[in-house]
């Protein structure tokens, strides 16, 4: 890849410490953007089995399972795409622990009921 005749320096702050460099790169890009992705498309033809909240997006339960129609036991639980209904921490990989830990109790429960 040919290097471009123009730089540019960046600032960068490391919050915690209050460390600050300047970073010389060819290229800087700002990418702060995210979209969750429908996962309906991972759920083929069940996505029709699963209903849907007023921004058409999945619903899902406090843990982590994505609601179905009455006729379906079987349980799909999501490990993130879930900040429509668990806020922006469910993205944060500090918590998975915690959202594991959720769907192993609902697992759990499902088993003492059959």
């Amino acid at each position: 890849m040919p290097r471009l005749r123009h730089a540019v320096d960046v600032a960068v702050e490391f919050l915690p410490t209050g460390e600050r460099r300047t970073l010389r790169a060819d290229v800087l890009v700002l990418a702060t953007g995210y979209r969750p992705r429908d996962l309906s498309t991972l759920l083929g033809e069940s996505a029709e089995l699963c209903p849907r909240d007023d921004g058409d997006a999945l619903r899902v339960g406090r843990d982590h399972r994505v609601e179905t129609v009455p006729e379906v036991t079987a349980g799909t639980y999501l490990q993130g795409g879930t900040e429509h209904t668990h806020g922006l921490t469910s993205t944060l990989l500090s918590t998975t622990s915690v959202r594991a830990e959720e769907i192993h109790r609902s697992l759990l429960k499902g088993r003492t009921r059959a």
